[in-house]
Formats: C-alpha cells, sequence, structure tokens
C-alpha cells in the first residue's frame, strides 16, 4: 500500500472546511453592525445588510451557500464606556 502523498492539491482544498480558517471566529455575526435578533422563534438571526433570517448565523448561512465568507461584515462602532456619573463625574 503506497503511503499518501504529501503534496498539496488547490483543487481539493477548495471541497472541505479545514481547520485553517474558522468560518464564524473571524466574521462573527453578534460583531457585526448588519447583524440583529428577530422575534421570529423560526428564523431567530437576521442580516440587515443582506436581507434575510435564518436559522443559524448569517454568517454561516453565506459560507455554506458560497463558500466564502461574508463580504457584507462590518465591524459594531463601540459603545462609549459608562465610567462617568449622571452629573459628568468620574
Amino acid at each position: 500500500m503506497a503511503a499518501p502523498s504529501a503534496s498539496h492539491d488547490p483543487a481539493q482544498a477548495g471541497n472541505a472546511l479545514s481547520a485553517e480558517a474558522p468560518p464564524a471566529q473571524s466574521r462573527h455575526c453578534a460583531r457585526c453592525q448588519h447583524y440583529y435578533v428577530t422575534w421570529d422563534s423560526h428564523f431567530p438571526h437576521g442580516c440587515r445588510a443582506l436581507g434575510f433570517k435564518s436559522r443559524v448565523l448569517p454568517a454561516q448561512e453565506v459560507l455554506v451557500a458560497s463558500g466564502m465568507t461574508c463580504l457584507a461584515f462590518q465591524p459594531r462602532q463601540k459603545r462609549p464606556s459608562h465610567t462617568t456619573t449622571r452629573d459628568g463625574t468620574a
């Protein structure tokens, strides 16, 4: 029996998800300004940029449908810190 080839075949690389590129970590929907939680219990996740609701995170739907990470991802703006009191003092 021959040993498996050590060469990398790019044609086979696109067919399976690899551990090299985690699908939802780099573009996690909860960190995207377009993501929202819907009131629909059957489709609780939504994407305003792409205009759909889903049972799973929209980035996962995009990955399955296109094989690419979500290109609509835009990081949320950071909220101001709440270190001051109402009268403006620290």
